[in-house]
C-alpha cells in the first residue's frame, strides 16, 4: 500500500456533505464502498490534484 493523498479533514467533511446534503458531514460514518468511490473520482480530477503526494491514478 503506498500513500497517494494527504487530504485536510474539512475536505473530506464537505464531500460526505456532498454526497449525502442531509447527513451530519461525518466521513468515517459513510460506509467504505462510499469512501473509495469519492476518494477516487476525486483525487483522479484535475481540481483536486494538490492533494495527491504520489503520480499515478488512483
Amino acid at each position: 500500500m503506498k500513500r497517494v493523498a494527504s487530504i485536510p479533514t474539512i475536505a473530506l467533511e464537505v464531500w460526505a456533505k456532498e454526497y449525502d446534503p442531509y447527513g451530519d458531514g461525518n466521513w468515517f460514518a459513510l460506509p467504505k464502498e462510499v469512501q473509495s468511490k469519492i476518494l477516487k473520482l476525486k483525487l483522479n480530477s484535475n481540481e483536486f490534484k494538490y492533494f495527491r503526494t504520489a503520480e499515478g491514478r488512483i
